[in-house]
């Protein structure tokens, strides 16, 4: 199919409001995370994670989600529709865990030095990377022979365990703050209600949450006013010595980062295959090879946390942070069995894509 280069692709429709703040407040929750874990597991101190490892991640995220976003605007043009959404780029919950707890923790505990940590976690990461862009020239061979539930239940396993239950169960410390945040996203996303001058359901949940919190006394204004004290400015920069050094000793890393590297580039293929089933039919090699480069880069940079393209459904988040795009709920990719490919005896490509009557059995 031909590009169309007239084709007018918005930068901001009124769906991407929502996906901005639910997959802003999710990469909040991560980044605020495995800074704790940096600083209270590994004991990095503050100037090494603040200077070098935040910076470096958000220097990543930005560039992650600009070019999901260019790949999304293309895509867009290249089928010749404005319902494209980008896929997210974000820190992995998986990874977050596994860099701190297998890789960096028990150097720091054999070694009780921190930076020679910092190494290692530098180290994997690169090897991590290095071993997506391989998975680049290999994944679409494997995806393309692979059946979708195959590729799928990998990404529900991931999602139930760290998206869903760990989340779920943190609800409890604060219920009476987080359930009526949970029902008002429950009603808001999984139905077809919308709030006065529809307004974004997203925005409305974290405002209600940030206010039942201060209304109840959850938030501490003392600790709010530290933390606006301790705001600052860093630029990242090369930590070219860290990871030459970490590198010189890698034959320990390489158990876990073959296996982990491999389900990195896996867990790459499950998103793309998640965002096909929905009428989004990416180029996994694109993904992949900026997967495999990020990863490559934030540990030349200083950061030991991997960022995958993360997973996000239709039913659930499909966000973007600039993208040109509308956030769709599941019902609108099921809604083609009943319009458009009823109409044809010959369903489209799209159709059969995000239709999964279509793919199976035809309408």
């Amino acid at each position: 199919m031909a590009t169309d280069t007239s084709l007018k692709v918005p930068w901001w429709v009124r769906g991407d409001t929502n996906a901005f703040f639910g997959f802003g407040v999710n990469v909040l929750v991560n980044v605020l995370t495995l800074t704790s874990l940096c600083l209270f597991v590994v004991k990095l101190s503050e100037g090494d994670v603040f200077q070098a490892i935040l910076p470096a991640l958000g220097i990543a995220l930005v560039a992650g989600n600009v070019y999901y976003t260019f790949l999304a605007r293309r895509l867009a043009r290249k089928e010749n529709r404005t319902d494209v959404t980008a896929l997210p780029y974000g820190p992995s919950v998986p990874h977050m865990f596994i860099v701190i707890f297998v890789i960096m923790l028990p150097v720091y505990l054999k070694t009780n030095n921190p930076t020679l940590a910092w190494k290692a976690g530098l180290a994997w990461a690169f090897i991590i990377g290095v071993i997506v862009l391989i998975g680049a020239f290999v994944g679409p061979y494997i995806r393309k022979y692979a059946p979708r539930a195959a590729l799928l239940g990998t990404l529900a396993g991931i999602s139930i365990t760290f998206i869903s239950m760990l989340p779920a169960a943190r609800m409890w410390d604060l219920a009476w703050v987080a359930l009526p945040v949970f029902a008002l996203l429950l009603i808001g996303l999984l139905t077809d209600t919308k709030l006065p001058g529809n307004f974004p359901i997203g925005l409305a949940a974290l405002l209600v949450g940030t206010a039942i919190g201060w209304a109840g006394g959850a938030m501490d204004g003392n600790a709010v006013s530290a933390a606006v004290d301790d705001i600052g400015f860093a630029l990242p920069g090369f930590h070219l010595d860290l990871l030459t050094s970490g590198l010189s000793d890698v034959a320990p890393l390489l158990a876990t980062a073959i296996p982990l590297g491999v389900y990195n580039f896996t867990e790459g293929m499950s998103n793309v295959e998640s965002a096909a089933a929905a009428g989004d039919n990416y180029n996994l090699r694109s993904v992949l090879l900026a997967d495999g480069a990020g990863a490559i880069i934030g540990a030349a940079l200083g950061s030991p946390f991997p960022r995958p393209s993360t997973s996000g459904t239709p039913a659930g988040r499909r966000p973007a942070v600039a993208a040109a795009t509308r956030w769709r709920p599941a019902s609108s990719s099921r809604s083609c069995a009943s319009s458009a490919c009823s109409a044809s005896s010959a369903p489209s490509s799209h159709c059969r894509r995000s239709c999964p009557s279509c793919s199976t059995s035809g309408c």
